[in-house]
């Protein structure tokens, strides 16, 4: 992680990533790193989020939802209606 601090000059790095590139091993190492990430997240990760109340289906019925976590995630919802 530090060598793209290196050959890019960065102070802050974000990683931008789909389900495949960003996984769980990938988040702690950048978590550890402190640095951002962006990524999707999965199917049954999302019925994990509705099961413990962090999300709510009724914030699908809007054009864009913001739920932000006590730990500092934030998720942005966008529902595709395809």
């Amino acid at each position: 992680m530090g060598k793209v601090v290196q050959r890019f000059g960065g102070a802050k790095v974000t990683f931008v990533g789909d389900r495949v590139m960003i996984k769980s091993d990938e988040i702690k190492d950048l978590n550890k790193a402190e640095f951002r990430y962006i990524t999707a997240i999965t199917k049954p990760q999302i019925r994990k989020l509705l099961k413990t109340g962090v999300i709510q289906m009724a914030l699908f019925d809007q054009q864009l939802a913001e739920v932000e976590t006590s730990e500092g995630i934030r998720y942005v919802l966008r529902r595709n209606p395809i």
